[in-house]
């Protein structure tokens, strides 16, 4: 995409995001440019005045009228600079709403892949940590509509110099009618603007350098600060290892020194390139002072008339000079914007995706796939559209067809035609060893990732053609790598700052924590942990995971999902709330994963799991009388470290 159509996406961006801003920008701008000229021309005709010798009334009514226009003019920039500010931070937060919005909405595979990843993550500090929102801003519209009104201005002015001849026969006289006169005056504004595009397009590049080592170092330093400096679980690791010093140095000097020796070289650079352009800039002036002057002294301007033309040039040098320099920075930053652009345009989950489907009556024909994981051959046909909102009834029918998955930028097949079918108020377990993907079927099932073959059903209806709001009133679930976040208790259960008290307490109880709650000095609105709180209550795995799944009782939908959710508790904790699973899935279909052969005898149906496919079916018992099957052995190995 070419830099042009990289400026028109983030300029339609930002007016997308606040529509006022563009109008706003403008005038500012007009107001910015005319400013100065407003300066020189006041000067000038007071010089003029003063000059042809004006009545004192009339000389103290000229500079108190250009006083009062000149603080009206100065108010003006003012406010409408402020303006711009506040443009500028409702903008930002725009973006950052956006952003935040669309890392809700995206399709949980996509939010997983590198790729996008990377988008979020450059473009989100660029316009945090490097401002680039701003440069992009000032340099790319603000610059450009300050270099264009300058322009159509110098362009007057300069018609006006070459126009205007002096009637004296002097050699001086004709040479300023000449048109040497005239090439000289151009070639001195000319110089200082070459060497305005031609410095700062180097800077541009320098820019992009520093851009691209501040980016890695804020990514870095911010690791190093949170993850490693400020995180307990790494403060432990390194005591317990005793990290040496010299490794301490080395992510030190390799993550903060480097990098900012490399940001600071580059900057010295662009600093030297500036200050060469200011140098000339004051030479080129002191040259256009002396051709003006010659005008003046052969009698073809006043003496006025030197100070707003010299001025108006001047400005235009000024104004062309720093707008290059902001325009050049604002393309360094328009790469940066416009991948936080890219990202905000990732198409939302929830969408019907147009995938392969498989029905009833299809009569298919599948082989095992290739090592290289090469997809397995189907006939398929198209599945009738669903006519009614049956999805969504309490305790549903879940059923997998002909599934198979594998992750993006892999051929291994996870999932191998999977088909399985879950009836209402029924509580399955999911067993099998590591990597024998039964979290990828809690995802699967929770619409995280897409069927890379095959569909998945809830009442006859294929859970991608129901809205997002709609599906996720269907599933309550507690994930392995559950989370918490630095909130209260009571907003954590509820997922949400509105908490049914009875819900919630109800919820605490069936996960074992009421009683610990209550004993807390503020209850159910303590804060967990001290991120945000100084007084909030840090938590163990156990206590955290209890918590995890009171939040997915307090939803109380209708499909409970359980993926591990007793790998952080103890065996007396892990025992209650094996006691109380009938309770917390009462009139739901729940689905149990497990890798503890023990849990399952809660259970009325056990499946185990291998390789993606399911080998074993039945109930904890007959499962158990066969001394051959895989969930036998399992069993049997877990059992015998508890036996004496």
């Amino acid at each position: 995409m070419s830099q042009w159509l990289k400026t028109k996406v983030a300029l339609k961006m930002i007016h997308e995001l606040v529509p006022r801003s563009l109008r706003v920008l403008v005038l500012a701008a007009l107001v910015t440019v005319l400013y100065p000229y407003y300066a020189s021309t006041s000067l000038a005709l007071i010089i003029n005045a003063l000059t042809a010798k004006a009545a004192l009334n009339n000389l103290i009514m000229l500079v108190v009228g250009l006083s009062f226009g000149g603080l009206l003019f100065g108010l003006l920039n003012n406010w409408m600079n402020l303006q711009v500010t506040l443009i500028k931070q409702e903008i930002y937060l725009r973006f950052t709403q956006r952003s935040a919005e669309k890392t809700m909405t995206l399709n949980y595979e996509q939010l997983e892949s590198p790729e996008v990843m990377a988008l979020r993550t450059k473009g989100e500090n660029a316009l945090v940590y490097n401002n680039a929102l701003n440069q992009v801003i000032d340099g790319l519209f603000s610059g450009t509509l300050n270099v264009v009104i300058s322009f159509v201005i110098t362009v007057v002015t300069m018609v006006a110099i070459l126009t205007t001849h002096s009637g004296q026969n002097s050699s001086l006289a004709q040479f300023t009618n000449s048109p040497w006169f005239s090439l000289i005056l151009l070639i001195a504004l000319a110089v200082p603007l070459l060497l305005s595009v031609v410095l700062s397009n180097r800077n541009r590049h320098l820019q992009q350098t520093v851009m691209d080592q501040i980016v890695s170092f804020n990514q870095a330093d911010g690791y190093f600060t949170n993850q490693v400096l400020l995180n307990d679980d790494s403060g432990a690791i390194f005591r317990a290892f005793k990290a040496s010093n010299s490794f301490l140095q080395w992510i030190t000097q390799q993550f903060k020194l480097t990098p900012i020796q490399l940001v600071i070289a580059n900057r010295q650079k662009m600093a030297l390139n500036t200050a060469s352009l200011q140098a000339l800039t004051l030479l080129v002036t002191g040259g256009l002072y002396a051709l003006i002057c010659l005008k003046a002294y052969v009698g073809a301007i006043t003496i006025g008339a030197i100070i707003i033309y010299v001025g108006y040039l001047q400005n235009f040098i000024n104004v062309v000079s720093a707008n290059i320099a902001q325009w050049n920075d604002g393309l360094a930053m328009l790469d940066y914007l416009n991948t936080l652009i890219d990202f905000l345009a990732l198409p939302d989950a929830g969408a019907p995706a147009e995938l392969t489907e498989l029905t009833d009556d299809a009569q298919t024909t599948t082989t095992a796939p290739t090592e290289q994981g090469e997809e397995p051959s189907a006939n398929v046909t198209e599945a009738a559209a669903p006519t009614s909102d049956s999805a969504v009834s309490l305790a549903p029918t879940i059923q997998f067809e002909h599934v198979w998955f594998h992750y993006a930028g892999s051929q291994r097949w996870v999932i191998k035609d999977l088909n399985l079918t879950l009836t209402p108020q029924t509580q399955v377990a999911i067993v099998g060893r590591n990597g024998s993907g039964k979290t990828t079927i809690v995802k699967l099932l929770c619409r995280l990732y897409q069927p890379t073959r095959g569909r998945i059903l809830i009442n006859g209806q294929d859970i991608r053609e129901l809205s997002a709001d709609q599906f996720q009133q269907l599933i309550g679930v507690v994930f392995q790598d559950f989370k918490l976040l630095a909130y209260p208790i009571d907003q954590n259960i509820a997922a949400a700052a509105d908490v049914d008290p009875a819900k919630m307490w109800s919820a605490l109880a069936a996960s074992g924590m009421g009683t610990w709650v209550k004993q807390l000095p503020e209850g159910e609105k303590t804060w967990l942990s001290h991120d945000l709180n100084d007084h909030g209550r840090d938590v163990s795995g156990g206590e955290g995971q209890k918590l995890a799944i009171a939040r997915a009782y307090y939803k109380d939908a209708p499909i409970l999902i359980l993926d591990e959710p007793t790998a952080a508790l103890d065996p007396q904790s892990e025992f209650d709330i094996y006691q109380n699973f009938q309770t917390i899935s009462n009139g739901k279909s729940a689905l149990y994963i497990s890798h503890r052969m023990g849990s399952c005898r809660f259970c009325d149906r056990i499946l185990v799991l291998q390789a993606g496919q399911i080998i074993q079916d039945g109930d904890h018992q007959s499962l158990l009388a066969d001394t051959a099957g895989l969930y036998h052995r399992l069993y049997t190995a877990q059992a015998q470290y508890y036996q004496s």
